[in-house]
């Protein structure tokens, strides 16, 4: 659990640091002390040392035994924290074993998980603990209710009853190879990220196994290490359209491989792992079939699973109570990154808008497209050959079955689009032999389908440059009333909080009039996204320390900006320019060349605008660089539907980070 929160939520504390103390340690300390006041005193000295610097500190307690239970109460009651208690309709848990026969949960059962709550909630309470309410989980969608009156009728309150998902009650291959000590001979890279689900032994002919496991999804094979025949025949079949679903394949009753074999596999693209242990597979099969499930950091899908089951079932009053305490969030002057990486994807998945992908043959695409399916952030559209795409899906062990595929080059809405692009074009006389050629270009295709409404918006630019993915947009798409520039922003998420850079991938050379557009898109684009704008309008001098045809643009524009920021966002904003970079961002530079106490920008600017191109773009990735910071962006400004542009070397978690962004933009 430790390590899942510490790289779940990115902290920097060690283990140690994080670890309270053990039930044997417990055990030990009170035996020698002859009573459990030094377990206490330890316990808080631990929390103590680890809650400095924290706002918000989230204590795992046990209470499975009767001193555990006593001493989790107790130091709640000491350090003034609530108690949330968890119930569980299986409380055995579940196995790989038991996925595949899983028990349903009766109302029976249901009533055993809140009388053992009403039970726990008496004994918490009668220590003197105080108990916020009751987290239920396992629980049917037709007994929810059921389980809301009886903790209401016993006084607890039901913060969330969530249902059992077969996902979480699956095993990633790493996990089962490393719980039963088996080593991974091939494809190790996989094993993180795919599941178990079923376990086949592979004792019968290779027909027979096929056929068996033909409706077996997600399935781990044994198979003896003597069987090569049978470990190439499933590689063979896993591989074909159509195969079978095969998460691994383990290899019993042997310590090691003929390396030729190994290199042999290694060659062949492996659409699975091959896992290796020495015992027998009677003996696996029966030591995988007591295993308990389990969730690590790795296990995406089971997390993104898991948060999604607590956002669509917790008790928002309960939410709301727990963060604002009955009053109103302060602003911040700077919000977190993490904070603002996740209100971003809750915000998307709430939103659920609907995004195409123009890239369907870059894998990159397709695997951060797998990951947005998976954590339900929104709809897609994926544009491309069908069987092209879902080769690669295999490849990846990634399900697309929820994806929209499109292939661009033979879709029946071709002669619509045609016809509404010599409407937008008429002006330049496109005919429809032109625009039926512009539409074999998958950024324009992608385009239009933003363009008529079909999608809310697109990102591209994976394996495309920035004027290729941009130029359709700025073309058939309109403009923002009253903004005449379609400008970038990037999201630079500092130690230090989020800011705002612009423009830094767009506009080469603005002049005064455009470079006001700029900062005035930027301001809307913040508020849009919760950040409190303040705007500095950078130059290479502060205030009239220095003349310069560039410092006169930039005087300009900060006037110009002045006067167009109220009427678009209906207030006023702090706002300086001419100011240095370092004047900006760091209070101490800025009290030394800034004299006017009342500036809010100084030291403290949240939106800083770039005079020029290459300004802009070497400082953003300067500053990424020796920051080692996320920049999300280039994130496009000015247009009625957002269209996005990604970086050629853009990673997957840059493609899943912007298709959210572009989320909350389309809104």
């Amino acid at each position: 659990q430790i390590d899942l929160m510490k790289k779940e939520f990115y902290l920097d504390d060690t283990f140690e640091e994080m670890r309270g103390i053990t039930i044997q340690e417990a055990i030990k300390i009170g035996t020698a002390s002859g009573n459990y006041r030094e377990v206490m005193d330890r316990i808080l000295e631990k929390f103590n040392n680890y809650k400095r610097g924290k706002d918000f500190v989230l204590i795992g307690g046990n209470h499975v035994t009767h001193s555990g239970r006593r001493l989790c109460v107790e130091f709640a009651s000491t350090v003034s924290a609530p108690i949330v208690l968890v119930g569980d309709a299986q409380p055995r848990g579940a196995t790989v074993r038991t996925t595949a026969r899983k028990t349903e949960v009766t109302s029976d059962d249901v009533g055993k998980a809140v009388l053992n709550l009403w039970q726990s909630h008496k004994a918490v309470e009668d220590a003197g603990g105080n108990v916020e309410g009751a987290i239920v989980v396992n629980i049917p969608g037709s007994l929810a209710e059921q389980v809301k009156a009886g903790l209401s009728k016993h006084g607890i309150t039901p913060i969330a009853v969530t249902p059992s998902d077969p996902l979480l009650e699956s095993s990633t291959v790493e996990e089962l190879a490393r719980k039963m000590g088996a080593s991974i001979v091939c494809n190790a890279e996989a094993a993180s990220r795919i599941e178990v689900h079923t376990v086949k032994v592979g004792t019968m002919v290779v027909k027979d196994l096929l056929e068996s496991i033909s409706n077996s999804g997600k399935c781990l094979i044994l198979v003896s290490v003597r069987r090569w025949d049978t470990v190439l025949s499933l590689v063979a079949a896993a591989t074909s359209v159509g195969g079978p679903d095969i998460s691994a394949v383990l290899l019993t009753g042997a310590s090691h491989v003929d390396e030729g074999l190994i290199k042999l596999l290694a060659g062949m693209n492996m659409p699975f792992p091959v896992l290796l242990h020495p015992g027998q597979a009677f003996d696996c099969c029966a030591n995988i079939a007591t295993m308990k499930t389990s969730m690590s950091h790795a296990s995406t899908a089971k997390v993104a699973c898991a948060a999604n089951l607590m956002r669509s079932h917790i008790n928002p009053d309960f939410l709301a109570k727990l963060i604002i305490e009955g009053g109103e969030m302060p602003v911040q002057e700077f919000l977190p990154p993490k904070l603002f990486q996740y209100n971003i994807f809750q915000e998307a998945t709430a939103l659920q808008k609907h995004i195409v992908l123009p890239e369907g043959s870059d894998r990159r695409v397709i695997v951060a497209a797998g990951e947005l399916m998976r954590r339900r952030i929104c709809k897609l559209t994926i544009l491309g050959n069908a069987d092209d795409i879902a080769k690669l899906a295999k490849e990846e062990n990634i399900d697309l079955s929820q994806a929209n595929i499109i292939n661009y080059l033979t879709s029946p809405l071709i002669p619509r689009f045609v016809e509404s692009i010599v409407k937008l074009r008429a002006k330049k006389g496109v005919t429809e032999m032109q625009a039926k050629k512009m539409l074999e270009d998958v950024s324009t295709f992608g385009t239009m389908l933003v363009s008529e409404g079909i999608c809310d918006g697109m990102v591209s630019g994976a394996a495309h440059s920035t004027a290729s993915t941009m130029r359709p947009a700025m073309q058939l798409i309109p403009r923002l009333p009253g903004c005449k520039v379609v400008s970038s922003i990037f999201f630079m998420l500092l130690p230090t909080g989020v800011r705002l850079f612009g423009d830094c991938a767009i506009n080469v050379e603005p002049d005064a009039q455009q470079l006001g557009e700029i900062a005035a898109a930027s301001v809307q684009t913040a508020k849009q996204f919760g950040i409190q704008p303040r705007v500095a309008m950078l130059s290479y001098a502060t205030g009239d320390s220095n003349k310069g045809p560039l410092i006169e643009k930039v005087t300009a524009a900060t006037k110009i900006a002045a006067g167009i920021i109220p009427n678009l966002v209906g207030g006023d904003v702090p706002l300086d320019g001419p100011i240095q970079f370092d004047a900006a961002v760091d209070p101490e530079v800025a009290s030394k060349k800034i004299k006017d106490p009342t500036n809010k920008v100084a030291g403290r600017a949240s939106v800083l605008i770039f005079p020029d191109l290459n300004t802009g773009n070497n400082t953003y990735k300067a500053v990424q660089q020796a920051s080692k910071c996320i920049a999300m962006g280039p994130i496009m400004q000015g247009l009625v539907r957002p269209v996005n542009d990604l970086s050629r070397g853009c990673t997957v978690d840059d493609i899943i980070n912007t298709v959210a962004i572009t989320c909350l933009q389309s809104k």
